[in-house]
């Protein structure tokens, strides 16, 4: 029987081998490899948890906090 996991940083969503995906209420969708962005963080001393990411990151195109952070996969599947 498989496991269920929660992802709930980005060290989890590393580890899982996912991507970040963070979409924004304007609509813009971006996709982030987990360990340049804890790397990034990290140094700041900002939180990793997905549920706190809009604290620390604003959206590229409206300069706003207002998205949603989950886990995609990651670009060896947006190919297929």
């Amino acid at each position: 029987m498989m496991g269920y996991r929660r992802l709930e940083t980005l060290l989890d969503v590393a580890h899982q081998g996912f991507y970040v995906k963070l979409t924004c209420g304007c609509g813009h969708v971006r996709r982030l490899d987990p360990h340049k962005l804890i790397a990034r963080l990290t140094r700041r001393g900002a939180n990793t948890r997905l549920d706190r990411l809009n604290e620390t990151i604003k959206c590229g195109r409206c300069g706003g906090k207002s998205f949603q952070a989950t886990h995609c996969d990651g670009p060896l599947k947006w190919s297929r």
